[in-house]
């Protein structure tokens, strides 16, 4: 395995701009009431959710980290320079392991396929953005 050395503020500010992405994603102006309806989720229990939403919004930003370091690990050892370079990384990380993984919840789950379109579509903008900062921030 080749040595890549990691820029850990690229991976910390791009971990927070995949929160942030999420946030806006799911927020009730965009996909947050669709998402709602995928999931069996009422607008009550996200009133009774809200007091402790900080639990999800640290769990995420960890998941976000680890997401934004095997990235930039992919990123340098494939030595993607440039912002295309970069989203290109994190979108074929994104096919090749998230939307190939999170298809069985249609499979076997019973998940509407609506719902694993507007999960990936979350994703695969993520990772992309995350792959564009981690490349051009040397």
């Amino acid at each position: 395995m080749p040595v890549v050395l990691i820029n850990w503020l690229a991976v910390a500010v791009s971990a927070v701009a995949m929160v942030i992405v999420g946030a806006i994603w799911y927020a009730p102006l965009f996909f947050g009431r669709l998402w709602m309806k995928y999931v069996g989720v009422t607008a009550e229990m996200m009133k009774e959710k809200k007091k402790d939403a900080w639990k999800g919004y640290v769990g995420m930003l960890i998941s976000a980290l680890v997401t934004s370091y095997v990235l930039a690990y992919l990123v340098g050892a494939l030595g993607a320079k440039t912002a295309m370079a970069g989203a290109l990384v994190g979108i074929w990380s994104w096919l090749g392991f998230v939307a190939t993984t999170t298809s069985s919840a249609v499979l076997f789950e019973s998940r509407k396929l609506g719902w694993y379109l507007l999960t990936n579509g979350y994703t695969v903008i993520a990772f992309g953005i995350v792959g564009t900062i981690l490349a051009v921030w040397k």
